[in-house]
């Protein structure tokens, strides 16, 4: 009787102490926020997509975090969230009080990018979550030769691009290289409205890795009108928005090209990464990471993204790392392929030769007059 009291109070005494102990944990996050901004730098521009979803965030993540904290945005773009991530890993504080804000394809750019100019691992990042996964993919003007997926690999397909590592880029240069595939690409359009505006203008016949949220978000009338057909889609599985559109994947049947697609599309599925630089203390980032998916839970937040037309598929910090964890693990033949794929910069055309847009012009350097 007298061993089955003294269990029963050490337990409950156990118990208290925990209790306490948790109370106190929650005090000492609420007086560290309370009162206080937290910084979410963006690295993109403003206005683009990753900017208007971060700005999104940072109107309701706050009333989560204990302490309730305002959340101020700052843009920091530059070579593609490479300038904010490298800062993010060195020089941001550690004491939970920024978030950053960084492009999908950033993560794995240690990887199989540039590893001199990415000062940072990704596997030491504490990740906050994601708010949506991307699909990507392949559409083209009502007026080209292509009309179905099939058409890809018998006919040339001109299609736009912005920047020589952008996914307009990429797609289609593998699927020539791997697949056989017959896409010119023209690259050095400046945004997406450009290229959608090629489109219109009929200097190219479509785009090759063009997020569907940009399609159904910005261009939804071309789509119900038959102006646009969307020809395969680039990701792991089917949009459930698109099952009756092709996927590339299905049709791969080499183990080796499969790999390096498996490897690239896995960057879609964190298609809104957001990061806590690393050495945070344990406590504020797991009070961030709950925040952050009671945010994507948040009525008011689900409700703004709908009226903004910003598709949502919000998944943990944890989550996020186990993507990056796995993409890491890949083997290295994969990986050294990839990489040799990604630098072969052979057969990409610039805008400049097909139209006559001024944004697509080289600027004539004046020169110097001598002096006499």
């Amino acid at each position: 009787m007298f061993k089955t009291t003294r269990l029963v109070a050490y337990t409950l005494g156990v118990v208290l102490a925990w209790s306490i102990s948790g109370a106190a944990r929650a005090d000492a996050l609420e007086d560290f926020y309370k009162g206080k901004s937290i910084r979410m730098v963006v690295g993109a521009s403003a206005g683009g997509g990753n900017d208007v979803y971060a700005r999104l965030l940072a109107r309701h993540m706050g009333r989560h975090v204990p302490g309730k904290p305002g959340i101020v945005v700052q843009n920091m773009p530059g070579a593609g969230s490479l300038i904010a991530a490298n800062m993010f890993y060195n020089k941001a504080p550690r004491d939970g009080s920024m978030i950053g804000a960084l492009t999908r394809v950033l993560p794995l750019d240690p990887l199989i990018g540039d590893a001199a100019k990415a000062q940072f691992d990704s596997l030491k990042f504490n990740w906050l979550g994601s708010l949506n996964k991307d699909t990507n993919i392949i559409v083209a003007w009502h007026t080209a030769p292509v009309k179905s997926v099939d058409d890809i690999f018998k006919t040339e397909m001109l299609v736009a691009a912005a920047g020589a590592n952008t996914d307009g880029v990429v797609y289609p240069k593998i699927i020539n290289k791997l697949m056989g595939g017959k896409f010119r690409i023209v690259a050095g359009y400046p945004g997406s409205g450009d290229m959608m505006l090629a489109m219109e203008r009929g200097e190219v016949h479509g785009r090759g890795g063009v997020p569907v949220g940009t399609i159904l978000g910005n261009h939804s009338d071309w789509l119900k009108a038959g102006k646009i057909k969307i020809i395969v889609q680039l990701a792991l599985k089917k949009d459930p928005v698109l099952p009756d559109v092709p996927l590339l994947l299905d049709m791969v049947k080499d183990p080796d090209t499969r790999s390096v697609f498996e490897l690239l599309f896995s960057r879609q599925e964190m298609g809104r990464p957001y990061v806590i630089p690393p050495a945070v203390p344990a406590d504020r980032v797991a009070a961030l990471r709950a925040a952050f998916v009671a945010t994507g839970k948040d009525k008011a937040f689900t409700g703004e993204a709908a009226k903004l037309k910003l598709p949502l598929d919000v998944i943990s910090g944890e989550e996020v790392a186990a993507l990056i964890a796995k993409a890491y693990a890949t083997p290295a033949k994969t990986i050294e392929l990839t990489k040799s794929l990604l630098g072969d910069t052979s057969g990409i055309g610039k805008c400049s030769e097909v139209t006559e847009a001024a944004k697509c012009q080289k600027k004539k350097k004046k020169k110097k007059k001598k002096k006499t």
